[in-house]
């Protein structure tokens, strides 16, 4: 007989970040979707393309009502992507397990039925606890990246006037043809394995639900060619060179001002908040799984629940662009916040010590995680397995002490998530700046405005999510 639930689990790990065979995932899978549902998400060719249950039901020779109610069904428990296009039609997606079904599942779990979310927790953990750090690290180009804390960049560009750049680093023809080459070398690699082991049909409906999305972006790549020069680099009244970044993009940025100096907007968290047409918040999903597995140990021991320190509601943020709104069935039960909100929540996650995280990517981020290193399965998977940086690519940021304000308290030690600064009473701090993600959370904990943040590379992210994903996962393969 075909384990439905085990096909599922196959198609998840043909992801950038796969689902990997390890104790756990199967007995989540199995808690979360039914037999039947497991059978249908199975049969998604595309991670990238959405489609009416009627297309989805057409292409695999389906029956249409029981696609639409299913999928139905499942958006109502937010376990599948969902979105309208600008026709109003329903639109859905297989989830990829991170991020993604975990995510969706605990941060909306009070839709889920109540006698599934231990079992389903405990699973998870047991999934985390195994094999997760191999999916999510030791690739070469990292899928998820760093944003350093809001007091730190403001500090940075208090001190330093004119040094945010209002457009750059520009996506250039350059970045359209890697993006395009790593998705064809993304789809080649896919394809190869699913014909090694003899799933031509898989491998042809592969091809033809992705292909046209990879010469979209060959297309793309080829027209950029024709578009309009940049303009000439300008020169540094310095030094009398021309600026640009490490990957040779040109930067238009204050003459006096160098340019290691330029923070960009991909750097600066509220660019994201200003750009958004839509924000959700939503609550954890590492800490609501933490939650639910120390409030059931504890009943079982007649003990006190222990309880993360961090914050917990509206910790995670949801990003929608150009006008979109979300719905309730992609808000994982979540809800809107204004601007300044937002901007309230992400200094309050600061505060309580948490990391901004979110895509390795420049163009329309889809989330911004506050990660806790106790709770988090990407932070607390780099902190547990040691797996230095590979998941994430680090800010492009160091603090840096003033010793005249610092009054040796240590509460910039205490504070640090990855255990990068070392103290002892009387004595000034200690920073293992090989180990620094750059996050800034030292910066935002001392009171005493002894430590800033100091520019110390140049490091671009990819283009968008997709590219940000492709990337990391061709990493891999050559790994």
């Amino acid at each position: 007989m075909v384990d439905a639930h085990e096909v599922l689990r196959e198609k998840l790990e043909e992801f950038p970040i796969p689902a990997l065979p390890g104790k756990g995932v199967l007995e989540f899978l199995r808690i979360v979707y039914s037999e039947h549902e497991a059978l249908l998400l199975s049969k998604f060719k595309s991670f990238f393309k959405f489609l009416t249950a009627d297309d989805f039901a057409h292409e695999n020779g389906l029956d249409v009502t029981d696609v639409k109610e299913t999928f139905h069904g499942l958006a109502k428990r937010s376990m599948i992507r969902y979105k309208h296009d600008a026709r109003g039609n329903e639109l859905y997606l297989i989830h990829p397990f991170v991020v993604g079904i975990f995510e969706a599942f605990f941060s909306s779990w009070e839709k889920q039925d109540p006698g599934i979310l231990v079992p389903a927790a405990r699973a998870a953990q047991a999934y985390f606890d195994d094999v997760f750090y191999k999916a999510v690290s030791n690739s070469t180009s990292p899928w998820a990246r760093v944003i350093p804390s809001i007091k730190g960049i403001e500090s940075l560009l208090k001190e330093h006037p004119g040094i945010l750049s209002t457009t750059g680093p520009e996506i250039s023809t350059a970045d359209h043809v890697q993006k395009s080459v790593d998705l064809m070398k993304y789809g080649t690699s896919e394809i190869g394995k699913k014909l090694a082991t003899g799933k031509l049909d898989d491998a042809l409906g592969m091809l033809k639900s992705d292909g046209p999305i990879i010469m979209n972006a060959l297309t793309t790549s080829i027209s950029s060619l024709f578009s309009p020069r940049q303009a000439a680099p300008k020169k540094s009244q310095a030094a009398g060179t021309s600026i640009g970044t490490t990957q040779g993009r040109i930067i238009s940025i204050n003459e006096a001002v160098p340019a290691r100096l330029m923070v960009f907007p991909f750097e600066v968290i509220r660019s994201y908040v200003d750009k958004a047409s839509d924000i959700v918040v939503t609550n954890c999903s590492c800490r609501e799984k933490n939650r639910l597995l120390s409030e059931a140990d504890a009943k079982q021991n007649g003990d006190k629940p222990t309880r993360c320190k961090h914050p917990v509601e509206g910790t995670c943020m949801q990003f929608l662009y150009d006008g979109e709104k979300a719905h309730e069935y992609n808000m994982w039960s979540g809800r809107h916040v204004t601007r300044q909100e937002a901007m309230e929540i992400l200094e309050k996650c600061e505060r309580s010590g948490l990391v901004h995280t979110t895509f390795n990517s420049r163009e329309k981020i889809e989330f911004i995680c506050n990660c806790c290193p106790c709770c988090c399965g990407i932070l607390g998977t780099l902190t547990r397995h040691h797996q230095k940086y590979s998941a994430f690519m680090q800010s492009n940021f160091l603090p840096k002490r003033i010793p005249s304000r610092c009054v040796q308290c240590g509460s910039c030690a205490a504070r640090c998530p990855i255990g990068a600064i070392t103290w002892s009473k009387g004595e000034s701090p200690s920073f293992d700046l090989d180990r620094c993600i750059g996050c800034g959370v030292c910066v935002s904990a001392c009171n005493k405005d002894a430590l800033t943040l100091k520019k110390v590379k140049g490091n671009v992210p990819a283009v968008d999510v997709v590219d940000a994903h492709v990337k990391f996962a061709n990493g891999k393969l050559r790994s």
